[in-house]
């Protein structure tokens, strides 16, 4: 079960299962967390500005991202 928030919900695609799985596999609750954020963040603003995106791509994005120093 997904959050839904603004209308906005984590994909229901084999692909963001299984992103879903390696990355809580991975990193801590707090960085999971904070990359789902973004993903919601991301999702409504887009929305919010009438973009078309694809919520699988964005939440792959979000999911991977990482900056480096």
């Amino acid at each position: 079960m997904s959050l839904i928030v603004g209308g906005v919900a984590i994909p229901d695609s084999k692909l963001a299962r299984e992103i879903t799985e390696v990355v809580q596999e991975t990193v801590t609750p707090l960085l999971f967390h904070h990359f789902s954020r973004v993903y919601y963040f991301g999702a409504l603003a887009g929305k919010h500005r009438g973009l078309k995106f694809d919520p699988e791509l964005l939440y792959a994005s979000a999911m991977f991202h990482v900056r480096r120093a």
